[in-house]
């Protein structure tokens, strides 16, 4: 099996992209009129770059803002925000704890895969990247 490739970072897509624009606008400026079609051809695939690293910045944006909201709305805390609602914040004799989790962990402490290094929940037991089993 072979490892995934490495993401390219949307930073190098701006970096690249407005080198290609910059050097082929100059081109276009300073140029013979024999090049200018084939600069604006550069331009155009430059600003396409710069276009992919938008996007690719937007959605490393949007994604880790969806991670950070997924930590801060875990499992254990959910549901203790339902129990409060629906039972009140006074009325604990109908509630167990050991009824709905047995280990109660606090949502934003992290365990490193052994195998690959990736980040994960200190109540998980697999990796999310790899699948191995995490040790405690």
């Amino acid at each position: 099996m072979q490892p995934k490739p490495t993401p390219l970072p949307y930073w190098l897509f701006f970096i690249v992209g407005g080198l290609i624009s910059g050097y082929s606008s100059f081109i276009m400026v300073k140029g013979e009129e024999s090049n200018v079609p084939a600069m604006k051809f550069f331009f155009y695939i430059g600003l396409l770059f710069i276009l992919i690293g938008i996007i690719k910045a937007l959605i490393k944006f949007f994604s880790k803002n969806e991670e950070n909201f997924a930590n801060n709305i875990s499992g254990v805390s959910r549901i203790n925000a339902v129990e409060k609602r629906i039972l009140g914040t006074n009325n604990t004799n109908k509630y167990n704890p050991k009824t709905i989790s047995t280990t109660q962990t606090n949502p934003n402490t992290y365990i490193y895969c052994s195998q690959c290094g990736n980040r994960c929940f200190s109540d998980s037991i697999y990796c999310s990247r790899c699948g191995t089993r995490l040790r405690r």
